[in-house]
């Protein structure tokens, strides 16, 4: 088993390769090492997003990454695993014919129905949180790691006080009284969005990537990050499909979660 060390040896010696040797700063946490290995460094707050690959893999048929190895220092988290070959999604939903676009969406349906079958690893079943009652990890709320939450209402609560910087009391006010309490509380990705998408040319999903948002969240909430900052090119087609494989109607919600967010993106 490699130990933080060497996991973080590697992943910066390749940092090094990148930027030295190919002249290739890159931005990304992913680096792709030779015998299609990936490393990924995540920083260390709410679960770890090993954990969730691989509570996935041993609960659902969605295809994640396979993780050989992962392990911790002061900082980050390293994760080993196996490269998955396709296209991101992002790149080739708008080239892909109605009948791709089809069976992507019903793979996606699917693959939201296991999520939702999921039962939560912890004893209450109303609360908000990360994997195992880890704190949450989103970056459309916070840059740090927030709750856990014992229910919906807390979640609540801490989404109108992340907002307190942009919108008067007044208006806080109305938007939480607007708010519902009682959702269903679901395993939710909370970035399935075309560029977490690795698709195959015949329209075939061979991973779903990127769970460091995971974890237990009111039902809408996967609808609400599914639309939020999707495409670098906005797309009709998309926003159609989220609604397609999510199953529901949140649209109520996404207009009150869109009276908040509008006004803090590039908050954080």
């Amino acid at each position: 088993m490699l130990s933080a060390f060497a996991l973080r040896f590697i992943y910066r010696a390749r940092c090094w390769y990148e930027r030295v040797w190919l002249g290739r700063p890159n931005r990304s946490l992913v680096r792709y090492l030779p015998f299609d290995f990936v490393i990924k460094a995540n920083s260390n707050r709410g679960a770890h997003e090993a954990d969730v690959l691989r509570y996935i893999r041993s609960h659902t048929t969605i295809p994640v990454p396979r993780v050989y190895w992962s392990a911790q220092d002061s900082d980050s988290t390293y994760t080993l695993m196996k490269r998955v070959d396709g296209s991101i999604l992002e790149a080739r939903w708008p080239r892909f014919d109605d009948i791709q676009r089809t069976r992507i969406v019903a793979q996606l349906r699917a693959y939201v129905g296991q999520l939702r079958d999921l039962q939560p690893t912890h004893s209450n079943s109303l609360a908000v949180c990360g994997l195992g009652n880890t704190p949450c990890n989103d970056g459309r709320v916070s840059s740090m790691p927030f709750g856990p939450f014992d229910d919906e209402a807390g979640f609540n609560d801490h989404l109108i006080r992340a907002a307190e910087l942009y919108l008067a009391d007044e208006i806080l006010n109305d938007i939480r009284a607007s708010m519902t309490d009682d959702h269903r509380i679901c395993f939710t990705h909370g970035d399935l969005t075309p560029r977490n998408i690795i698709v195959r040319d015949d329209g075939t999903i061979a991973a779903v990537i990127d769970w460091e948002y995971a974890g237990w969240y009111p039902e809408y909430w996967e609808t609400v990050k599914a639309l939020y900052c999707t495409m670098v090119v906005k797309d009709d087609r998309w926003d159609k499909a989220v609604r397609d494989f999510i199953p529901g109607n949140y649209e109520r919600e996404l207009q009150i979660d869109k009276s908040l967010s509008d006004r803090m993106v590039g908050a954080f």
